[in-house]
């Protein structure tokens, strides 16, 4: 659950960035089509919870973790508005089917303990859920403020003729190397 979360709190703010990165799409473009992608998951609750009851929710939650893999698979062929509501779509098939089933997952664990053990197993999974989710979104900021800082460390030396790495640790000063004229 904690990795989990952690996960989720690294993919929310940098899928946005990814997806700018390998498309031709702008932001507001990109935001509506995770949005729309996203509000299509929404009924897959309603059958989940018919799932679990016939076959467990152990199989189920094994299964959202899956579809979710898959989904972060086909991020990689994502390149257009297509391919982009296709990977988050599956993405978030597999996140709905995981989270609809994980507390039934969870209360059943607790029903095997005692009556009592079903509130501090319920109170744990909320504060690995949410630690977890912060910290990978913690996590994303600083990897994005070190990436950051490198560029424009970069192209400061680049800018002054300061000679030096650059970012993809190559000597020279500037960011990208020079292009051969055509000829």
């Amino acid at each position: 659950m904690a990795v989990d979360s952690l996960g989720t709190g690294l993919y929310l703010p940098l899928s946005l960035l990814y997806f700018l990165r390998v498309t031709d799409l702008d932001l507001a473009a990109i935001g509506v089509l995770v949005s729309v992608g996203t509000a299509l998951t929404l009924p897959v609750p309603l059958v989940v919870g018919r799932l679990v009851d016939r076959v467990g929710p152990r199989l189920v939650v094994a299964g959202g973790q899956a579809v979710q893999g898959l989904g972060f698979l086909l991020y990689l062929a994502v390149s257009g508005a297509g391919s982009l509501v296709t990977a988050v779509l599956v993405t978030s098939v597999g996140l709905r089917v995981y989270w609809s089933s994980v507390f039934t997952l969870i209360a059943d664990q607790a029903d095997a303990e005692d009556a009592g053990a079903k509130d501090h197993w319920f109170a744990r999974t909320g504060m690995m859920r949410e630690t977890g989710a912060g910290g990978g979104a913690l996590l994303a900021g600083a990897v994005l403020a070190v990436g950051s800082a490198r560029v424009r460390r970069a192209d400061h030396r680049q800018r002054a003729g300061v000679p030096g790495r650059r970012a993809g640790g190559r000597p020279g000063g500037a960011l990208h190397p020079a292009r051969p004229a055509a000829g």
